[in-house]
């Protein structure tokens, strides 16, 4: 698993499996992602095809597969929320 992080409190994880673990989710490319998820997936990307730029691996992403976590305070600032939710 690979750690992205950043100043804007975004932290996202990938896990990198073989093809044959994923079930065939080719409908998965029409998910739309906010420019915010798709500035850190094209980081990963350009780090990932750094490293194996010698290999025949291609990355494929799997938004479908994937969960958000969103942290929040009540408007008193007293209590924090945080909302898990599926990417679809």
């Amino acid at each position: 698993m690979y750690k992205v992080l950043s100043s804007n409190k975004v932290t996202m994880n990938v896990s990198i499996l073989q093809s044959g673990s994923w079930p065939d989710l080719s409908r998965d490319s029409n998910i739309d992602v906010p420019s915010l998820m798709e500035k850190y997936t094209n980081a990963f990307k350009m780090f990932y095809n750094q490293r194996f730029k010698n290999s025949e691996r291609k990355l494929t992403w799997i938004m479908a597969q994937g969960k958000s976590e969103v942290e929040f305070n009540t408007f008193q600032g007293e209590k924090v929320y945080i909302l898990m939710v599926s990417n679809l």
